[in-house]
């Protein structure tokens, strides 16, 4: 999932549409660990069930955003996080 860092209302309702469709044919979904559609296209996967991929901009035991800490440790876990 690719989208704004700052995005507004309106896009955040508008990329959960396809992380739904994506999870629901159990396509793995990649993203950044930005703020904005990023983190909330994780926290959507993880909340339906599905499998997500963190690309980091820094080593995988480093978290970059203090408030994405949790969506880290979430992701890095069970899921996959590449730096």
């Amino acid at each position: 999932m690719i989208g704004s860092r700052k995005a507004s209302t309106y896009e955040m309702r508008r990329s959960r549409k396809p992380v739904r469709t994506l999870v629901r044919h159990e396509v793995i979904v990649a993203s950044g660990l930005a703020g904005g559609v990023d983190s909330a296209a994780h926290g959507q996967v993880i909340a339906l069930g599905g499998h997500t991929v963190a690309a980091l901009g820094t080593p995988v035991n480093r978290v970059d955003l203090k408030e994405h800490a949790d969506l880290h440790g979430e992701i890095v876990r069970p899921h996959a996080a590449a730096s």
